[in-house]
């Protein structure tokens, strides 16, 4: 166990480091990205939660700034249309401030940390190594810690999770999140189509002492 936690502690350090320039570097690169963005009209669509008067866009940002890009959402913010009507500011998602702080700030540097240092889950053998809980989530209310480990069947490559939710009352929580975002019940999980990205697993680096409960 020891080792476990050594080899994550290191994974978490040295991922972090590399997400603050990574995260710096893209607060003036995506502004100047959408100067350049490619919209793809084949792929308009209605918002599936929130109606509007404008529908959903796949929005990417040119190649030469892959790292900084969102192939999933897109620039216009999630399919649902939850950024369209809470945006940061008035406009909606398709004013420039909103498209820029989606991608800069709430997203930043999405394709890197979603695809580029991603775990593919459907390729590794999922273990807890240690927890109360097989499952930890702030947004289903999923209380406990679990310590995970993905260990890739081919190659032997380690991925590590650490999750703790903590609530101090029925509305709030004390709640970590280091490393990929697997859960156990994704193994066995096959995805094709259009789901075939959520095969990757992105890096995530939280701890958020105060953080709302989500249904």
């Amino acid at each position: 166990m020891v080792g476990h936690i050594g080899r994550a502690g290191w994974q978490f350090l040295w991922t972090f480091a590399l997400s603050i320039p990574m995260a710096l570097l893209g607060l003036p690169l995506v502004a100047l990205g959408l100067l350049f963005r490619r919209e793809y009209p084949e792929t308009a669509r209605p918002f599936t939660q929130y109606p509007a008067d404008v529908s959903w866009v796949l929005v990417r940002l040119p190649g030469w700034l892959k790292p900084w890009d969102n192939a999933v959402d897109g620039f216009y913010g999630d399919r649902r249309g939850w950024w369209h009507a809470h945006a940061e500011f008035e406009g909606g998602s398709r004013r420039f401030a909103n498209m820029w702080w989606w991608g800069a700030t709430r997203n930043t540097a999405d394709y890197w940390r979603r695809f580029m240092i991603s775990c593919p889950v459907d390729e590794c053998e999922l273990v807890k190594l240690a927890g109360n809980a097989d499952e930890v989530n702030a947004n289903g209310r999923l209380s406990g810690w679990n310590f995970l480990l993905a260990v890739h069947r081919k190659t032997g490559k380690r991925w590590y999770q650490l999750c703790v939710v903590w609530p101090w009352s029925e509305t709030r929580c004390f709640n970590v999140w280091l490393g990929w975002k697997f859960k156990l019940s994704h193994a066995g999980e096959h995805y094709e189509g259009e789901d075939a990205y959520k095969r990757f697993k992105g890096f995530e680096f939280l701890i958020h002492p105060w953080k709302a409960f989500k249904d």
